[in-house]
């Protein structure tokens, strides 16, 4: 997540991971989503935003991105645009996958 975690100085947030090397996992393209929750628990969204199904509900999400796997270790960097006003206090941060949670984190956000 960017380093700045001044929410007033904050313009976008930049997750990077690394998806672990599996070789029994279907290669190919697949969609990575990034859910950012507020310290609220609301789902940061813009106009890229969406849904995505996740075990028997639809969930919102701040960013997806499409990446290509092929079973290798693979670096992924994600962006989410701030596009409403932020609060201070403990963002989380997951990343879904195949229909699955694949990570998550969180980063703190200061006045």
């Amino acid at each position: 997540v960017e380093k700045r975690n001044r929410v007033d100085k904050l313009a976008k947030f930049q997750v990077n991971f690394t998806l672990a090397a599996n070789v029994t996992a279907q290669t190919g393209e697949k969609d990575v989503y990034l859910r950012i929750l507020r310290p609220s628990d609301e789902v940061l969204t813009n106009a890229q935003s969406g849904k995505f199904k996740y075990e028997n509900t639809k969930l919102d999400y701040s960013a997806r991105k499409t990446i290509e796997f092929g079973g290798e270790e693979t670096p992924v960097t994600m962006f989410y645009k701030r596009g409403e006003a932020l609060d201070a206090g403990t963002c989380r941060v997951e990343i879904y996958a195949d229909g699955n949670m694949i990570g998550r984190g969180s980063i703190v956000l200061k006045k």
